[in-house]
C-alpha cells in the first residue's frame, strides 16, 4: 500500500508511516471512549476510520470535501428510495458519495460542488 501513496520517495512513505501510526493510536485512544453503541455502529466506524491528513502534506491533493446533513428519522425513507434506488439516484446526478448513517444525519463525500448538490437535492426531498 505504502508503494501507492509515496510512489518510491523514501521521505514521504517514512512520513506516512509516522502518520499512520499516531492516527492508530488516536484511534484506539478515541475507542476505547466511546460508549458501546457508538463503537459498534458499523456505519459510524466507515467514517471514523477515514483520518489520513490531507492538503499540504501530500497524502489527499485530490480537493474532496464532506459535509453532514441531518435528516429526521421520519423522511430517511425518502432518501433512501425502495431498495436504496434514491440515493444511489442522488449519488449518481451530484457524483457525490452519499453514507446514510444510523443517527439522523447523512454524510456526503465528494468535491466540494459534489457535496453542494448532493445536499441541496437531499434538502428538497425532506422540506
Amino acid at each position: 500500500m505504502r508503494r501507492h501513496w509515496s510512489f518510491g520517495d523514501a521521505a514521504r512513505a517514512q512520513a506516512l508511516d509516522a502518520a499512520v501510526r499516531e492516527r492508530s493510536a488516536e484511534r484506539i485512544r478515541a475507542f476505547v471512549a466511546l460508549p458501546d453503541e457508538r463503537a459498534l455502529d458499523q456505519a459510524a466506524k466507515r467514517i471514523r476510520d477515514f483520518g489520513i491528513p490531507g492538503g499540504g502534506e501530500g497524502f489527499n491533493d485530490t480537493g474532496a470535501t464532506s459535509q453532514r446533513v441531518g435528516i429526521p428519522q421520519s423522511k430517511r425513507g425518502r432518501v433512501i428510495g425502495k431498495g436504496g434506488s434514491t440515493r444511489l439516484a442522488i449519488e449518481a446526478q451530484s457524483g457525490a458519495r452519499v453514507v446514510l448513517r444510523e443517527s439522523e444525519d447523512c454524510l456526503l463525500l465528494g468535491q466540494p460542488e459534489q457535496v453542494q448538490e448532493a445536499a441541496r437535492i437531499i434538502l428538497e426531498l425532506v422540506s
